[in-house]
């Protein structure tokens, strides 16, 4: 019987490993800034006094605790015959992001000398462009 020779099978060819695709980063996006907030509350607005007993200072509140960022304040006087019916201290300052801040007022206790009737003295708080009179009424 004759004898077959054997077919021969392809020898398998060396096929460089495929590299992989780099995917493209995605670019970042971007954290958008948030708008500024200002949510600033003067406390209290309205202050009584009485001559009948010494005038005594009394504290301002500013809460900016509704704010997203700093709020600077500062207090003016409205003057009453000529001068500062009282002193602010400290009479400007800074307001913290989400915190509270304010300020001591003294009043003048010669005002009880130069008012015969109810009087009202005003001082305002200016922030954020805008501003908020406080009124302080005394009664003689």
């Amino acid at each position: 019987m004759p004898s077959v020779a054997p077919t021969p099978t392809a020898k398998p060819t060396a096929r460089p490993t495929p590299k992989p695709t780099a995917k493209p980063t995605a670019a970042p996006t971007p954290t958008p800034t948030p708008k500024p907030v200002v949510s600033f509350l003067v406390s209290p607005t309205k202050i009584s006094a009485n001559c009948t007993s010494p005038l005594k200072a009394f504290p301002i509140t500013f809460d900016n605790t509704g704010s997203n960022v700093a709020v600077d304040w500062s207090i003016s006087f409205v003057q009453f015959q000529g001068v500062d019916w009282g002193t602010a201290s400290p009479a400007k300052g800074q307001a913290a992001a989400g915190k509270t801040d304010g300020t001591t007022i003294a009043p003048n206790s010669a005002i009880c000398n130069n008012i015969k009737t109810t009087t009202s003295f005003t001082l305002n708080v200016s922030y954020a462009g805008t501003s908020t009179p406080v009124v302080y009424t005394v009664t003689p």
